[in-house]
């Protein structure tokens, strides 16, 4: 759930999508490596962690390990 914080900030800033940010801010407030997003255009707009989409975040996280 977003903090006060998260939420002010958000509703601060025009993005294409207000949610995609807040999933944003929680991560970074999560301390997350990586955002999984199947709609990375809208990630691209402000998201400073790496992004990738589902099908390659289970290559390369569950995959690679089994090796």
């Amino acid at each position: 759930m977003p903090t006060v914080e998260q939420l002010d900030y958000a509703l601060s800033h025009e993005v294409k999508d207000f949610e995609d940010l807040l999933q944003y801010l929680s991560a970074l407030e999560a301390d997350c490596d990586v955002i999984v997003t199947n709609n990375a255009s809208d990630f691209a707009e402000f998201c400073q962690l790496p992004f990738m989409s589902s099908e390659d975040f289970v290559m390369n996280y569950f995959c690679e390990r089994r090796q």
